[in-house]
């Protein structure tokens, strides 16, 4: 399990952008440190959504989020755009990892990936589905597969969204914002 922690922000030298630098830990308490360099004219936009008041009616912005994915670099670089957005992150590998973790924290969302090892992101959804935790939780799916018979077989599971990778982030950003709705 990764913990996400809060980013902490400071101006770039030059003013040219913006650092960030994060910290994971491991289940063994080993810890980590990253910094991440993004351009001013990203942390402008940022600054811009973040003081927009929410639409009336949606849910709160800031939300517990576990994104499901077995490839790591896309389920991290999600992770740190959804907490740059001021979400807080959870991050699983395997559908199974993802079922514990969803159990455990109660997440507001969860975004999985279909094809993932162990449990795949169907069969997840399934299980989530029957848990009275899990009935009104928004899940998305997020995958490669993208053929109208894969968006049918994602809302039979129990997705309430289906988006195709490459992901438009401010779209699964309004999906997470607006919640759960049926699917059209």
């Amino acid at each position: 399990m990764i913990n996400y922690h809060k980013l902490k922000g400071s101006p770039a030298r030059g003013n040219a952008g913006y650092s960030y630098n994060y910290c994971r830990y491991w289940r063994f308490r080993r810890r980590a440190e990253m910094s991440v360099s993004l351009p001013a004219s990203l942390m402008a936009d940022a600054r811009i959504n973040a003081s927009r008041p929410a639409a009336s009616g949606s849910r709160s912005q800031s939300l517990r989020v576990l994104i499901a994915d077995d490839n790591r670099d896309g389920a991290e670089t999600l992770g740190m755009y959804l907490g740059l957005s001021g979400h807080d992150v959870l991050l699983a590998h395997t559908g199974a990892e993802a079922l514990e973790m969803a159990s455990r924290c109660k997440p507001d969302a969860v975004v999985l990936d279909i094809g993932m090892p162990v449990l795949n992101g169907y069969e997840v959804a399934k299980k989530i589905r029957l848990e009275a935790w899990g009935t009104n939780l928004n899940l998305i799916a997020v995958t490669g597969w993208g053929q109208e018979s894969d968006k049918r077989l994602a809302y039979a599971a129990g997705f309430d969204h289906h988006l195709t990778k490459p992901v438009d982030p401010e779209q699964l950003e309004r999906l997470l914002t607006e919640g759960k709705s049926p699917p059209a």
